[in-house]
């Protein structure tokens, strides 16, 4: 059992900085660092950054001259005041919450084939837990969501694209619902790492409703009005001959737009939103359906949904992604 809270205090050693030559940033960053050193994003794309999958993760990372961050002097982060916001939420409170976990982690990273020994975890107690930083994590998660949503179909990413991405994000992070919700959902997650989670169900609500929010919020983004498909019940069936969801609602959205999804999975609890846009309104829903044949219904890589309202059905190929 953990016997107090513990706060670490970056000692601004570099070891993390210089790990293995890749490191996470989102589009917000990207704008941020930007306009901390008046160095286009353009130019901070095609100098400093590269598309690439690692650790899990695909996405914006930057990219030096060997292990080292580029942004990397000495031991000093030459854009501290300004830098990614990864490295600012570092240990990321939510993910590893017990100091014991942190210095596992801390093992496990390398600098010349050694653990992060200079890291200033290593003074705290190991019984200890992180304090929470719910604000920023809330804000963190979002900001790469935002850019993970955009990277499940794309491989590039230009200036124009980080502008829009970081508005979103900035959209998002001031949306009060989404906000509300994520801060949650990690509030949970804290307590499922430390004295357990006994009840699941508000942790699905919160991803439900996290889910729709980023779809809202996209609406918002491109100036389409958001028109909400209230869901009265769902149903695993097949849909266009793939095995997919019907959703009963009040009203469908209309056929002939382009529809996209997001999802997250709990065992065989399925949580998703679909966004449609059609008709110049950006329809949204979310729903949960718990079913075995999660893995058949998302198996192609698309979402077959149909709508029905009782007087007809409308039906899609929802692509990943919402961007």
């Amino acid at each position: 059992m953990a016997s107090e809270y513990c706060t670490l205090t970056c000692a601004r050693c570099g070891d993390c900085c210089r790990k293995h030559g890749l490191y996470p940033v989102t589009s917000s960053d990207i704008a941020d660092i930007a306009r901390g050193t008046g160095i286009s994003a353009g130019e901070l794309l095609s100098g400093f950054c590269t598309v690439a999958t690692h650790d899990g993760r695909k996405g914006l990372f930057t990219r030096g001259s060997g292990m080292a961050c580029p942004f990397l002097a000495g031991d000093e982060c030459s854009i501290h005041a300004f830098k990614p916001m990864v490295c600012s939420v570092f240990p990321d409170n939510d993910g590893y919450v017990t100091v014991r976990r942190l210095k596992e982690g801390l093992k496990a990273s390398t600098v010349s084939g050694e653990g992060l020994s200079r890291c200033a975890a290593w003074s705290l107690p190991d019984d200890g837990v992180l304090a929470p930083d719910i604000e920023n994590t809330a804000r963190f998660r979002i900001r790469e969501d935002t850019d993970a949503q955009y990277f499940i179909g794309h491989d590039t990413i230009d200036e124009d694209t980080v502008d829009f991405l970081a508005r979103l994000a900035e959209t998002r992070v001031t949306d009060l619902p989404l906000y509300l919700a994520t801060s949650l959902k990690y509030g949970m997650l804290r307590q499922l790492h430390t004295v357990g989670l006994p009840d699941v169900s508000p942790l699905i609500q919160a991803e439900r409703d996290i889910l729709y929010r980023y779809c809202g919020t996209y609406a918002t983004a491109c100036m389409l009005p958001e028109a909400l498909i209230t869901c009265n019940g769902v149903r695993a069936t097949f849909v266009d001959g793939h095995p997919g969801i019907m959703v009963m609602c009040d009203e469908a959205p209309p056929a002939g737009g382009e529809a996209r999804f997001l999802w997250r999975r709990y065992g065989e609890t399925g949580i998703f939103a679909a966004f449609v846009e059609s008709g110049g309104f950006g329809h949204a829903t979310a729903f949960v359906i718990n079913t075995p044949c999660l893995d058949d219904i998302i198996s192609d890589g698309k979402l077959h949904l149909a709508f029905s309202d009782g007087a007809g059905r409308v039906s899609f190929a929802c692509k990943k992604g919402i961007l």
